[in-house]
Order: C-alpha cells, then sequence, then structure tokens
C-alpha cells in the first residue's frame, strides 16, 4: 500500500481496481525475490525504471 501510493489512486471503475491489484501484487512479489540487490522495495522500483537489463533480469527470474 505504501510503496505504490494505493491511497492517492483514482481508479475506481469496472475492473481497474482489482486489475491493478494483480499487477501490483505481482511486482511487489518479483520485487522481494530479488535477494543480489541490497535495497528496499521503493530503490528497487526506481533501479528497475532507471536500468532496462535490471529490469528485464528481475522479469526472467535470474
Amino acid at each position: 500500500d505504501v510503496s505504490y501510493g494505493e491511497d492517492k489512486s483514482k481508479v475506481r471503475k469496472d475492473h481497474g481496481p482489482e486489475n491493478l491489484s494483480v499487477l501490483k501484487r505481482c511486482t511487489m512479489n518479483l520485487l522481494k525475490a530479488d535477494t543480489k540487490t541490497k535495497a528496499g522495495i521503493k530503490g528497487k522500483r526506481a533501479k528497475a525504471g532507471w536500468n532496462r537489463d535490471y529490469m528485464m533480469e528481475m522479469l526472467n527470474g535470474k
């Protein structure tokens, strides 16, 4: 909740909130599974946003 600012989210129609919740849960699981990087969730999210190789490494599960 804190990492993604869900309290500020404006998504309220149809299946939007549920869909975003599933995506956020998946990304949180990927971030938590990364044991190579010594950073918090916020730092790992930032690194994945800045570094495409790191993001692809996380998505591929390496």
